[in-house]
């Protein structure tokens, strides 16, 4: 079972909340980004070890610390696709690959709004929307490869 740990937490979260004043350029901050959410992003599976036993392993052989809490997670899907939208290209690599790992633990049953919200960009006249979401969409379907 994946669970948070409050303390880590609170050191790493005050560096998200301002991490345009943490880090000298987006695309530093992207990276580091993309990294938390590789890293930190839990996927839970229905065959998953109810009595934590898997995850007591992971954490004595130093692979896993904390997960992120599920609140964070919401404002991260809900904020992922308007960021891949408006990010530089060096950004947006970044924010692809973490969406891909958004999309491999949550997509559908906890990331239902993704696919209507790239189908609204789809439909726009926006270039830069429908470049973005284009290369979102390719992330989605990646997952069934």
């Amino acid at each position: 079972m994946c669970g948070p740990s409050p303390v880590l937490w609170n050191e790493i979260g005050p560096e998200i909340a301002y991490v345009t004043y943490v880090f000298p350029s987006p695309q530093t901050g992207s990276i580091y980004f993309k990294n938390l959410v590789q890293k930190h992003w839990c996927l839970l599976t229905d065959d998953e070890d109810e009595d934590g036993e898997e995850e007591e392993e992971e954490v004595a052989r130093g692979e896993k610390t904390f997960t992120l809490l599920d609140a964070d997670k919401a404002v991260i899907r809900a904020n992922i696709v308007e960021s891949i939208i408006h990010a530089t290209q060096n950004t947006r690599a970044q924010l692809l690959t973490a969406l891909g790992k958004i999309t491999i633990a949550d997509y559908p049953k906890r990331f239902k709004e993704l696919l209507p919200k790239l189908m609204g960009y789809l439909n726009s006249n926006d270039h830069q929307a429908l470049f973005a979401a284009l290369l979102a969409l390719y992330e989605v379907v990646r997952k069934y490869e």
